[in-house]
């Protein structure tokens, strides 16, 4: 991993971790041959996508009888509730 391919967003780490990574990264990018530094951000990058990803898939699945009336206005339930303005692709 090159100063150039160091990732700038960490949407995909536990928030907790997303300054720490940052500042390494900044930190890399001023000193790419700091070979400690590079071991210790490239541990702390895939420990931390690790825990989100896992975090991510433990989330529950809601799940609502046909029955109840909100089910027919699901979808646009959905989409007033993703991220972003609606009619963004992000979901």
């Amino acid at each position: 991993m090159n100063a150039d391919s160091l990732p700038r967003f960490f949407d995909d780490c536990l928030i907790r971790d997303r300054h720490a990574l940052r500042r390494m990264a900044q930190a890399l990018a001023r000193d790419p041959e700091a070979a400690d530094l590079r071991a210790r951000f490239e541990q702390r990058l895939a420990r931390s996508r690790a825990l989100f990803a896992q975090r991510a898939e433990a989330l529950p699945q809601p799940r609502f009888p046909e029955e109840l009336p909100v089910v027919e206005r699901l979808e646009e339930i959905r989409e007033v509730n993703r991220p972003g303005f609606p009619g963004d692709s992000i979901s």
